[in-house]
């Protein structure tokens, strides 16, 4: 399903583009995301070491965000890449994220791993749906902003500062 979001985003913006020009674009997005989980773990952990797991978290899930609304509004390549990049710092804190403060640390990893799944899933099958709509940029910008307000919400109770 993500190949077809991908292809979907960039027929939308290189419309000149063949069919095999957008599928070698959309793969090449895909081994970038693979690429960019395997580098960018060791990095994801250092930076939450030396300022924090919230904030690197908070500032992953933010920069996601901000590749979420490029790409939703005319951007795809950069957003793309952005939220490819950013979604596997976010991806290597989730379990400890999700543990911080918690009594049963194998609880809340595993109620995250859930959630995650589900969510994977929910996202796929909406995702067909919504291929379909002349306002897709209008959804993704509206669910952006309300991950933002949540994002920060999270950041707050937190009690982290960003540096």
């Amino acid at each position: 399903m993500l190949v077809v979001l991908i292809g979907a985003l960039l027929l939308d913006e290189k419309p000149n583009w063949s069919p095999i020009e957008i599928t070698a674009a959309a793969s090449g997005f895909l081994s970038f995301r693979r690429i960019c989980s395997l580098l960018i773990s060791p990095f994801a952990g250092w930076s939450a070491d030396r300022y924090g797991l919230p904030n690197i978290y908070s500032a992953s899930i933010l920069l996601i965000c901000l590749g979420l609304l490029l790409a939703a509004n005319g951007w795809v390549v950069a957003g793309l890449i952005i939220v490819f990049t950013f979604y596997n710092v976010n991806s290597s804190l989730a379990a400890g994220a999700a543990s911080v403060r918690m009594a049963d640390v194998t609880q809340a990893v595993s109620n995250n791993a859930t959630f995650r799944d589900a969510g994977s899933a929910f996202g796929a099958l909406i995702g067909g749906f919504l291929l379909t709509n002349d306002h897709l940029s209008l959804i993704f910008t509206a669910i952006t902003l309300l991950l933002i307000f949540l994002t920060w919400v999270y950041h707050r109770e937190s009690k982290a500062f960003l540096i």
